[in-house]
């Protein structure tokens, strides 16, 4: 049972441990074991590389932020 009180459907993994699981087979649920809960950072983290410049601007349905943000952007250049 999970923390709901339902049945699991699948197995919890952990990708240190187990990294030939085969997902066909069985539904697995990624969650690092205790040995490998301590991980600082991801298996793969070294071998990428990424910058994310946030500019705060939140989801918008209408589109109504992104157009005033593009017409502020477009007076200060």
């Amino acid at each position: 049972m999970d923390e709901w009180g339902s049945e699991m459907v699948g197995r919890y993994w952990c990708m240190a441990c187990e990294p030939d699981a085969d997902p066909i087979r069985t539904i697995l649920i990624p969650k690092p074991c205790v040995r490998h809960d301590a991980m600082p950072k991801g298996m793969d983290d070294d071998g990428v590389r990424a910058s994310v410049v946030s500019l705060g601007i939140g989801m918008d349905a209408e589109g109504d932020i992104c157009r005033a943000f593009a017409a502020w952007q477009r007076e200060t250049r």
